[in-house]
């Protein structure tokens, strides 16, 4: 799961990571809020989040998780 609140930025990640063997995205988010409810519906074995996102602290999101 990519959580990314630059769409530019995370579209990059996105697409590295599906260009993997090994690797693939199940869930994109842009913010804190979006996040956790993506969580409800998915559990990543990975997460790349930006600890700054715009409606409050990626930390959250791991936690969370």
């Amino acid at each position: 799961m990519v959580v990314e609140d630059d769409a530019e930025t995370r579209a990059r990640f996105v697409e590295k990571i599906d260009g993997s063997e090994d690797f693939s995205v199940i869930a994109t988010a842009g913010s804190r809020s979006e996040a956790l409810a993506a969580l409800e519906d998915c559990s990543p074995d990975v997460l790349l989040v930006d600890l700054g996102l715009p409606d409050g602290d990626g930390t959250d999101v791991i936690e969370h998780a």
